[in-house]
């Protein structure tokens, strides 16, 4: 497993703690089998993205798909594998 930590998200802030799961959803769909832990760092709550590909084609593969999503203009996944 590849692990991503996302020291830019604080995991006490709402926002971010949804960035975090978005994050995961994306990650989940491009690789089945991700999962996400949660590290302290000086007292901030960090999530550590785990994938079983690496960040390179994770990254590459996210930009087609929120490419796709734009053409498409639906945030549906089913109705882009068509």
């Amino acid at each position: 497993m590849n692990t991503i930590a996302c020291k830019g998200l604080d995991g006490s802030n709402p926002l971010h703690f949804l960035a975090a799961l978005g994050l995961l959803r994306l990650a989940d769909r491009i690789t089945s089998g991700a999962s996400m832990a949660w590290t302290q760092d000086s007292g901030v709550w960090h999530p550590v993205l785990e994938t079983p590909t690496s960040r390179e084609i994770l990254f590459c593969a996210a930009a087609e798909l929120l490419r796709t999503l734009g053409k498409t203009q639906s945030a549906d996944f089913q109705k882009n594998r068509r």
